[in-house]
């Protein structure tokens, strides 16, 4: 099993970013974001959430992941 470290330099696009040492999450899918919480979600072809994922953001992350967050939406 490879550690964390491993997959965020593989996964080193803009939309994936790290809002807690656990996780690295693709903004692409994300649908919500507060201070605290970032909100992924799987969408089915006519855009229903089939499944959501809540995320904590660890504080040290919350003011990266925001310009990351506004930014990934400005480009949808």
């Amino acid at each position: 099993m490879k550690k964390i470290a491993v997959w965020k330099n593989r996964l080193n696009g803009i939309s994936f970013v790290c809002p807690h040492s656990s996780y690295i999450a693709n903004l692409d899918y994300s649908i919500k974001h507060t201070r605290t919480l970032l909100v992924l979600a799987k969408k089915n072809i006519d855009g229903n959430i089939l499944e959501r994922y809540e995320i904590s953001i660890a504080p040290k992350r919350q003011a990266e992941i925001k310009r990351l967050f506004f930014y990934v939406l400005e480009r949808r």
